[in-house]
């Protein structure tokens, strides 16, 4: 369910860009640190930046479609 789709018979809302901001600034953090504890461990870079683009991928889509479960 996206924001949008919670409020459906108030045609005034159109988000809450706060909300938004929130959200993204957890979920970056979250993958950052991920990211920095594998730095912090010796993996080699290389090897962390996929991983860390496909976190930020997951991010994205799920801020811009809604959460929803995994398979």
């Amino acid at each position: 369910m996206t924001l949008l789709t919670g409020h459906p018979d108030d045609p005034a809302f159109d988000g809450d860009a706060p909300l938004l901001a929130a959200f993204f600034i957890a979920g970056y953090t979250t993958v950052l640190v991920e990211t920095a504890r594998r730095l912090i461990a010796g993996e080699p870079a290389d090897s962390i930046a996929d991983g860390h683009r496909a976190r930020l991928e997951r991010l994205f889509d799920a801020l811009s479609s809604g959460v929803v479960p995994r398979p």
